[in-house]
């Protein structure tokens, strides 16, 4: 099991509890194609910093679950929400995933927040 996911907060559930949804491409050999599957994650927020529609970055809590559905925290939000979808998730894919990560003393990992680069934002071209 990874210790990150990228996705989208899709409820915000009570107080510091948010409902992510983690979307991922698996290959069926029966139809041989690939299939959009989606998980949702319980997560731990305790600034209660999230909101609908933000894409966010979530680990794992580690050896024990903060409750008995919950077993995940909050690593950083992303992009907050603007009201925009479409094409521009496949930017902060590229974004998220291309994001370095530095490691503490204490051996906290920490996000490094770095602007996407120029040639990850997608364009709509007119026909």
């Amino acid at each position: 099991m990874p210790k990150f996911f990228f996705g989208e907060v899709i409820k915000k559930s009570s107080a510091k509890t948010v409902k992510v949804r983690i979307d991922q491409m698996v290959y069926s050999r029966t139809l041989r194609q690939k299939i959009k599957r989606s998980t949702n994650l319980l997560t731990h927020d305790p600034e209660e910093k999230c909101d609908v529609g933000d894409f966010i970055k979530v680990r794992h809590s580690g050896y024990k679950n903060i409750s008995k559905r919950k077993a995940h925290v909050l690593e950083h939000i992303i992009r907050k929400y603007d009201g925009s979808r479409g094409r521009q998730f496949e930017a902060m894919w590229q974004a998220a995933r291309s994001m370095p990560i530095t490691e503490s003393e204490e051996g906290v990992v920490e996000a490094v927040e770095v602007s996407p680069p120029e040639e990850a934002v997608v364009t709509e071209q007119k026909q």
